[in-house]
């Protein structure tokens, strides 16, 4: 083993032993993610730019460790005709990548099914937790 993979892996093995010893992986659980969804949807809301600039930096953070893995998951995503790959104009040794018409659908659909579950989520509230949950939501900002 080399000596910058050991040291690598030292650095790992620390973080691991701090993460555990702070009891950080309390912050991670479905409870406690649940409780911050309002909270992180309320960011997302009141600074879209700059959540969807952090969303991508993760992006690239988690794909630039596993190249190999966005390559197949733009394949697979290629083969079913929801992508197209061209040529970068300007440069040749980049190519880019946009949604087709039939990825859009894709996209479209899951939106669709995502908005019916919600709906059915409030049709099965009783009145009163609607009113809490209506009561909650109108102290959350808006988007135009």
């Amino acid at each position: 083993m080399t000596r910058s993979r050991l040291l690598i892996l030292v650095a790992v093995a620390v973080l691991v032993a701090i993460f555990f010893a702070l009891d950080l992986e309390r912050y991670f659980t479905l409870a406690a993610m649940k409780d911050q969804q309002a909270a992180v949807a309320a960011y997302r809301d009141a600074r879209p730019v700059l959540t969807a600039l952090a969303y991508v930096a993760l992006y690239i953070a988690v794909t630039g460790l596993s190249l190999p893995g966005a390559s197949r998951i733009v394949d697979a995503l290629l083969r079913r005709g929801w992508l197209e790959r061209r040529e970068d104009l300007h440069d040749r040794r980049m190519k880019r990548v946009g949604i087709t018409p039939d990825g859009r659908e894709v996209v479209d659909r899951i939106e669709t099914a995502r908005l019916a579950g919600l709906e059915d989520y409030a049709a099965s509230l009783t009145p009163e937790q609607r009113n809490r949950l209506s009561s909650a939501l109108s102290d959350l900002p808006h988007r135009s």
